[in-house]
């Protein structure tokens, strides 16, 4: 005969007792000093300094590093992969500043263009992290590189220009597509380069100072944005093969002074910081709404409470558009934050838009405490009604 033992009975009355409960859209600070500066494709990781640090849901702020030789931290960290596995940044040997590439197995030193000149940053990785791009210094200037395991760092050298300079910022999906800024004849130009086409320069906005930079590229590698010189200042911009580079404008009621530093997967959404009234803010634009601020989309369309909060920059954004990563102060301290834009995901407490292991054991390891981390209904306390949502949702995907 089959006994049923106390537990069994406590978790069948759980799932039969159990209604599906979600929590709403979400905005969380990331803590006093963080800087948010990425996000991962699926939205489960944000990633930031000082020093670098990759954030989840589920586990809160993690410090990287350091790298092999070094016992210090990573410094930076700008870029993480689609699924959040793998991070990339610069971090310090002694007084040498090095592009790494983490996962959490290794933290590996990606060396130099010239060993001479040691000093390197990486700013970009494909989803698989087998491709990493950044800048490093070598004789006469800082450029472009390229990394991958069987080439190792590899020089994309510079457009014409009597005093070449280059810096890639990102890479696409599948790390076949680069973008950045580099030194024409004319002045600094957004390039984009592929191996079959090597760097070619995309122009500027026309009526300003020749000046254009590119700061992000859509996972399909069809949209750029950046920022560039046009007759009223700075401007962030939005770059297609269809339309050239186009203007995004910028907030209202401050000196024209925007950038774009972040786009989603298929282009359609753009975050990054304008001038307003009251200096930089996050911005956030689509085509059907154009640019507006962050901070009165999340207050006014989602319900969000943001009392305490200035948001200055938004520097990352997930593929679906709908998680958005940045920088502000809270209560006069300087901190970063992230918005979860997403529909309730009922018994999703680690934010992965899959009702796994990982939630059960998240809610079982906060069990009887009072944190957002695990609170599955929203009630402020980890309890038996959270288990029951995440057991009850168990296996469902978002």
């Amino acid at each position: 005969m089959k006994h049923v033992t106390p537990l069994r009975i406590l978790v069948a009355g759980l799932v039969i007792g159990a209604v599906p409960c979600a929590v709403a859209q979400t905005f969380t600070g990331l803590g006093t000093g963080a800087e948010a500066f990425g996000v991962a494709g699926d939205g489960s990781v944000v990633v930031g300094e000082t020093p670098g640090f990759r954030w989840t849901p589920s586990a809160g702020l993690q410090q990287l590093g350091p790298l092999p030789g070094s016992a210090d931290p990573v410094v930076h960290a700008y870029s993480v992969s689609a699924d959040g596995t793998f991070v990339v940044g610069a971090g310090t040997i002694g007084h040498v500043l090095q592009a790494y590439l983490w996962s959490d197995t290794e933290v590996r030193g990606l060396g130099f263009l010239d060993k001479t000149i040691p000093w390197s940053q990486a700013r970009g990785v494909s989803a698989d992290g087998s491709v990493v791009v950044g800048y490093s210094t070598i004789e006469p200037a800082t450029f472009a590189f390229r990394w991958t395991e069987a080439t190792g760092m590899v020089n994309l050298g510079s457009l014409p220009s009597s005093a070449p300079f280059s810096a890639a910022w990102a890479v696409s999906r599948d790390g076949t597509v680069i973008v950045g800024t580099s030194k024409s004849e004319s002045g600094p130009e957004v390039f984009r380069w592929t191996e079959a086409t090597g760097m070619v320069g995309l122009g500027d906005l026309p009526g300003g100072t020749y000046d254009s930079f590119a700061l992000a590229l859509s996972a399909d590698a069809n949209v750029i944005v950046g920022a560039s010189y046009g007759p009223n200042g700075q401007e962030a911009i939005r770059w297609t093969q269809a339309t050239g580079m186009v203007g995004l404008g910028d907030l209202p009621g401050g000196t024209f002074n925007s950038g774009a530093f972040a786009v989603s997967g298929d282009g359609s959404v753009v975050v990054g910081t304008g001038n307003g009234a009251n200096g930089a803010e996050a911005f956030i634009w689509d085509a059907t709404n154009g640019m507006r601020a962050l901070r009165d989309v999340l207050i006014n369309d989602y319900g969000l409470d943001l009392t305490g909060w200035t948001l200055n920059g938004a520097a990352g954004v997930s593929d679906d558009g709908l998680v958005i990563a940045g920088t502000g102060t809270h209560n006069g301290t300087s901190e970063g934050w992230v918005a979860n834009l997403r529909p309730p995901c009922a018994g999703d407490v680690t934010g992965d838009n899959l009702v796994d292991l990982d939630d059960l054991s998240t809610v079982l390891f906060n069990f009887g405490q009072t944190t957002p981390t695990g609170d599955a209904d929203g009630d402020g306390v980890v309890d038996l009604d959270d288990l029951a949502t995440v057991l009850f949702n168990f296996g469902n995907g978002c």
